[in-house]
């Protein structure tokens, strides 16, 4: 099954070489004073390198994670610190909430450092408020101010982007290419990879973003839409019903009827393989998915038609073709 379902997906492959979650607005920044404070838990949930700005980091977490997010060292790496709570128990749910939205590796730590909310600028003493000043410049900074960078150092940046993705840290990958849409290097490409990154995390909103701005979008929500449907995200078709009606590829309906075929929902994965199908019947991946979900609910007359179909009018060399005639032997034995 996962070999065949794998040959849908060479109709929408996207990425360059093959969420973080990022949100716009403000952010609070809050100063960080210790004192003497029973045990208390929290959810780490981002790890990057040191030298990484404080602004780039808060850019990557969700909106609705900011005001309770602090940024803390840990070594040689900056680690986004969620909340704080005075039981492990308390944070199980944060800890629920973080995975789902995209953070697989966030865990709880445990610390005696508590961290009290910012008391208002003008009661701080003047070094603090200088302190305080300049990290609200950094974070709050808008990125609109888009400077040019040289092939070298975009190509650079590109390369670290897909080097990241192969080791699988997809939030760092999304900060780089973050990094060249705040350049002003937004090429179809480089906005085609990061909504595929955003689909892999669930970040609709910030996809959507670049979908909207964008001139010619169908690319854009196809490879956010195999990101979301490759990792099975939860919010997949009510996030991408609206593109729906105007695909004119069936590739979003391809991937509609991939995603609830995972989620082993046959009969709906049915009626979406055949709209593909339906709006374009030449495309040999519409074709295949069509008559494979007619075979797995037992249509065999219909699904022994269109394998026939695909023997007819597809290239022998093609792995399609043969999936395709090894069934039309086996329906017919």
């Amino acid at each position: 099954m996962r070999k065949t379902l794998s040959l849908l997906l060479l109709a929408t492959a996207i990425f360059a070489s093959e969420s973080i979650i990022y949100g716009g607005g403000n952010t609070n920044v809050q100063t960080k004073t210790q004192k003497a404070y029973k045990k208390v838990y929290s959810v780490r949930f981002l790890s990057v390198p040191k030298n990484t700005s404080r602004k780039r980091i808060f850019q990557s977490i969700p909106k609705d994670l900011r005001d309770e997010t602090r940024i803390v060292p840990s070594g040689n790496y900056l680690t986004a610190m969620f909340t704080q709570r005075d039981s492990r128990d308390a944070v199980l749910k944060d800890l629920a909430y973080i995975k789902e939205i995209g953070y697989k590796d966030a865990y709880i730590r445990s610390s005696q450092k508590f961290f009290q909310k910012t008391k208002a600028i003008k009661h701080l003493p003047r070094a603090k408020q200088t302190a305080q000043k300049q990290i609200q410049e950094i974070i709050e900074e808008p990125i609109a101010e888009k400077k040019s960078i040289s092939k070298f150092t975009r190509s650079r940046i590109i390369y670290k982007a897909n080097d990241a993705y192969k080791k699988g840290d997809y939030m760092q990958a999304i900060i780089f290419y973050e990094m060249l849409v705040a350049s002003g290097n937004t090429t179809r490409k480089v906005r085609s990879n990061l909504c595929y990154l955003y689909g892999r995390v669930g970040a609709f909103l910030q996809a959507e973003e670049i979908i909207d701005s964008a001139k010619y979008p169908a690319k854009l929500i196809y490879s956010y839409a195999y990101g979301a449907a490759t990792t099975g995200q939860e919010n997949f078709y009510s996030n991408l019903s609206k593109y729906i009606p105007f695909d004119k590829s069936g590739k979003l309906m391809l991937l509609s009827g991939y995603y609830f075929e995972m989620k082993h929902e046959q009969e709906r994965s049915l009626t979406f393989y055949k709209m593909a199908y339906e709006q374009n019947p030449v495309d040999s991946y519409n074709l295949y998915a069509y008559a494979r979900a007619e075979d797995i609910v037992h249509n065999l007359k219909s699904a022994l038609t269109l394998y026939k179909k695909i023997v007819a009018t597809t290239d022998k060399s093609t792995q399609i073709y043969k999936e395709a005639e090894k069934r039309i032997y086996q329906i017919g034995n």
